[in-house]
């Protein structure tokens, strides 16, 4: 369809592309096909980029949804070492505590960002 025809622009704009926006989003194939490949290849996989290269958009609109069928996928965390994640005497894992913290602020999982987390690993969580 032409797009002077759609009453929708197919650009995400400021904002990354969602897993809803797939269908807009284009001219990255071989990279998803890159990224997709690594991921069923190894356990981990390092993605980095410059701020603003498009890494959020690649995932949630090419791979996301292309490893989701075999994959058990849980919410993106920014994983940092904020003020309310730094560690105290309880916290054995710093990184561990962010992604939870991420995760109860995006409303995965069960609590709230002020409950005592102490040694919770993310698989107890």
């Amino acid at each position: 369809m032409p797009l002077e025809s759609r009453n929708e622009s197919p650009f995400a704009g400021p904002r990354p592309f969602r897993r809803e926006d797939a269908g807009k989003f284009f001219g990255r194939d071989r990279e998803a096909l890159e990224l997709v490949s690594l991921i069923y290849a190894n356990r981990v996989v390092l993605f980095y980029a410059p701020t603003g290269a498009g890494k959020t958009s690649i995932l949630n609109a090419a791979v996301l949804p292309q490893i989701e069928q075999e994959f058990e996928i849980f919410p993106a965390a920014r994983v940092s070492r904020p003020a309310e994640a730094a560690m105290d005497s309880a916290t054995a894992n710093t990184y561990v505590r962010s992604t939870l913290i991420s995760w109860i602020a995006y409303g995965f999982g069960a609590g709230d960002a002020d409950q005592k987390l102490g040694n919770l690993s993310l698989a107890d969580f």
